[in-house]
């Protein structure tokens, strides 16, 4: 398969970044005997290496990047910070963790000590992800003391007028959660370009 940017004056865009030749277009080989899927994080390191091809041909233009509705093209970051993939309690996490556990917020982290040794260095510690629970107490955003143990982690989707119907849905109003952007416009937006999906269900887009 072919994965491909186009800019509308040349098409295919070819040249040199730096040293290095570069082009806009990757020939990619799916299949379990090859390079398996084409996946998000595919598509997001494409992308981060023809915006700068892009500046070198068109200097101090803006580029509009269109993409269609694909599952992979509205994919989050590892470490978004979505409410859904959070515990509700504490766990263990490790730095080589991926996924649950691993959010971008440093704030959600606190490292325990587990050996007690008399001497500082050789004192260790285990980091944990506080967990929803954790987070709503850091914001101060529990009504009372009951609440903050009565308050489950999902409402499975019986939401109430407030919001206040379960942990991940009083989290999902939190600015930072509810601005979250996925991964191609974080890449987009930060290289100071504009980032535009497509009309959903449009028949000649999707």
């Amino acid at each position: 398969m072919i994965s491909e940017f186009q800019c509308p004056c040349h098409g295919t865009m070819r040249g040199y970044v730096g040293d290095q030749y570069k082009t806009s277009r990757v020939v990619f080989y799916p299949g379990a005997q090859y390079e398996s899927y084409w996946k998000s994080s595919h598509m997001c390191a494409q992308l981060t290496d023809i915006i700068p091809l892009f500046n070198a041909i068109h200097p101090n233009a803006v580029a509009v990047f269109l993409f269609d509705q694909s599952s992979n093209h509205k994919a989050y970051p590892e470490d978004a910070l979505l409410a859904q993939n959070m515990n509700l309690c504490a766990i263990e996490v490790k730095d080589s963790d991926s996924g649950q556990g691993k959010f971008r917020d440093s704030s959600f982290y606190v490292r325990k000590q587990y050996d007690y040794a008399e001497q500082q260095k050789n004192k260790k510690y285990k980091k944990y992800f506080i967990g929803l629970r954790g987070i709503l107490q850091q914001r101060s955003m529990y009504r009372n003391e009951a609440e903050r143990y009565s308050l489950k982690r999902s409402c499975n989707n019986v939401a109430t007028a407030d919001s206040r119907c379960c942990a991940i849905h009083i989290m999902e109003r939190q600015p930072d959660f509810a601005n979250q952007k996925s991964a191609l416009e974080e890449i987009v937006e930060g290289s100071g370009h504009k980032f535009e999906l497509y009309p959903k269900y449009h028949c000649e887009c999707n």
